[in-house]
């Protein structure tokens, strides 16, 4: 089937402005006149490439010319979306390139635009209008963490882990070798291996007699949750939480405090559509099986990218408590 003739199509191109701040990253964004914040870019013109016509926007815009600002050209961002105007049908394609800038000042040149702001990831994810735009700010935030275009501390990767504490016991247990995690050779692994920031530790409920293993993963680096029971559920506790984190995931994804992306330790296979979620949202790093062969089949539905054996002679060396001489 050919496209649609009376569907018009149209092309935009411009820059994602980046500003290294200290060891804050900035972003400019610019308020269209017509009520939303976006970043700036414009229709190409008869004989331009997507370059010439993002540098050109830019400058007519912000009044950041060329040479104030380091366009990487070999990496383009785009966002698709269709609306109707004046009763034409119109399928729009916004392309975008990160532009590094060593200058703040911007001037306001074109009646299109109302406001502009230069604002931190956070701010500038919440200010920005449309969810489309948003995912090309993500995008780009991860791009220039993984290409490391900045050599500081605030631009490295900071994934956060769930670990799912019940999974990881019976599922170590259960080995052909029998095994334990050493939650402290675990936890170096887990930053070193996948840039885990933070890292959550989730068990069933408390029990006095357990204390011990509490202390060890607080002092291991772990933030330690519990599954909240009220007093109909006496008597009948269990000890899986995967109900527990998948809100805590979705509630922190929502309240944007997971910066780039989840680990989750588990072989559960009720997590199976929070992971497709978050693979959709591009904010799913890895799950990794403490014992891939109990874990749930479900997972072989995803790309082999996305998964991992912990259970491996490899990684047990790395990670596993060390057998004590006689």
């Amino acid at each position: 089937m050919g496209m649609d003739k009376n569907i018009k199509q149209e092309k935009s191109y411009g820059i994602i402005p980046v500003y290294k701040k200290g060891n804050q990253l900035l972003f400019l964004l610019v308020k269209h006149s017509i009520g939303h914040w976006a970043f700036p870019k414009g229709h190409i013109e008869k004989g331009e490439n997507p370059i010439q016509t993002a540098k050109r926007e830019l400058a007519e815009e912000t009044a950041i010319v060329p040479h104030d600002i380091k366009i990487i050209e070999d990496t383009t961002f785009t966002e698709n979306y269709s609306f109707t105007k004046d009763g034409q049908e119109i399928e729009k394609t916004n392309g975008y390139f990160i532009g590094i800038t060593d200058k703040m000042e911007v001037k306001i040149l074109e009646k299109e635009i109302s406001e502009y702001k230069w604002a931190d990831y956070e701010t500038a994810l919440q200010t920005i209008t449309f969810d489309k735009s948003k995912k090309i700010l993500q995008k780009a935030k991860k791009y220039l963490n993984t290409q490391n275009i900045f050599n500081s501390k605030t631009e490295e990767i900071e994934n956060t882990a769930f670990v799912d504490g019940q999974n990881v016991y019976m599922s170590t247990i259960s080995a052909d070798k029998q095994w334990s995690i050493d939650l402290v050779r675990f936890r170096v692994y887990l930053k070193q291996k996948y840039k885990v920031a933070k890292a959550y530790y989730f068990l069933g409920f408390v029990q006095e007699e357990n204390q011990d293993l509490y202390d060890e993963i607080q002092e291991a680096g772990f933030i330690l949750k519990f599954r909240k029971h009220n007093s109909a559920m006496l008597g009948k506790k269990k000890g899986n939480v995967d109900t527990d984190i998948v809100f805590n995931v979705m509630k922190k994804i929502y309240k944007k405090e997971i910066i780039d992306s989840v680990i989750l330790i588990s072989g559960d296979g009720d997590y199976k559509m929070l992971v497709d979620f978050l693979i959709e949202e591009e904010k799913f790093g890895k799950i990794l099986f403490p014992n891939q062969k109990k874990a749930s089949s479900l997972y072989k539905q995803i790309p082999l990218k996305f998964r991992a054996d912990l259970n491996g002679e490899t990684i047990r060396r790395k990670i596993g408590k060390k057998k004590r001489a006689p």
